[in-house]
């Protein structure tokens, strides 16, 4: 798997997105291991989903150093979004 990805770094690839097809029923982040030890011995910015994880746990997964930045298509259980502030919208100028 490592040999694969480093062909993609070679080839120009400058983030990869890792993912699992199968866990082992307890990882909240399965890709994780993987997305850090390519992140480490490549040398390039990782990309994992973050599934049903909760808040937590993915703020662990980057503040960790096991990815550079995790994906959630919801946001988990238990939060809520925050309201806008006014450095929102100098951050988007």
């Amino acid at each position: 798997m490592v040999g694969h990805a480093a062909q993609l770094v070679r080839a120009g690839a400058s983030l990869l997105w890792v993912m699992t097809t199968t866990s082992d029923g307890n990882a909240r982040l399965p890709a994780a291991p993987l997305a850090d030890r390519l992140r480490n011995e490549l040398r390039v910015p990782t990309c994992i989903d973050g599934g049903s994880a909760l808040l937590p746990d993915l703020d662990a997964a980057i503040a960790a150093g096991r990815a550079d930045l995790v994906i959630v298509d919801r946001l988990p259980s238990g939060t809520r979004p925050r309201r806008p502030t006014h450095a929102d919208g100098l951050l988007r100028r």
